[in-house]
């Protein structure tokens, strides 16, 4: 992922962030409204367009999801580095799947470590335990994904591994552990 690419996921993040500050407040104004007993003055084109405020709240609110949903890698620290040990892909020879798969997981290099790539073709017991359902993805020894890399899923393995990577165990004086990060 390019630099150019985190910095168009950070605008799209911040955009469905105003959007949806931006239903809320209309939903708050329209609460106060609708529903107590307030004197608030609005605008005269407050009471002219009532009938539209419902469908702007979920329009807002819909706008903001959908920017955030576009801006998912959003979830992904700027800082880079391996947060897996190891990664190992099991392939065949002429596999569009596998192809596929590489091709995702290039596209995360910055938080991957170098991917091991095990050709099961060679390997009689391999080619019976996998041969189904290759390319088969194992990150530091537990199989993550079979068939096809959801890049959806491996942001969110990459995001959950790098809290924990920033996530310490300190003991205090009384010998009682507490989480603290950095």
């Amino acid at each position: 992922m390019t630099q150019e690419t985190t910095t168009q996921n950070l605008i799209l993040s911040r955009c469905g962030t105003a959007l949806m500050f931006a239903g809320a407040i209309l939903t708050a104004a329209v609460f106060v409204d609708h529903w107590t007993d307030l004197k608030v003055p609005f605008p005269s084109f407050w009471y002219t367009s009532r009938s539209l405020h419902p469908l702007l709240c979920v329009g807002f609110f819909l706008g903001g999801w959908h920017c955030h949903r576009t801006a998912s890698t959003g979830l992904l620290s700027i800082r880079s580095g391996p947060v897996f040990d190891e990664i190992i892909v099991y392939t065949q020879d002429r596999c569009e799947r596998c192809d596929q798969a590489l091709a995702t997981l290039s596209d995360y290099a910055r938080w991957l470590p170098p991917i091991s790539e095990v050709n099961i073709s060679v390997d009689e017991e391999l080619r019976n335990r996998f041969s189904q359902s290759v390319p088969i993805v194992e990150m530091d020894g537990v199989v993550q994904f079979r068939e096809r890399v959801n890049r959806e899923i491996l942001e969110r393995l990459i995001h959950s591994r790098q809290i924990q990577k920033t996530t310490v165990i300190v003991r205090d004086h009384s010998n009682e552990e507490s989480e603290t990060r950095r």
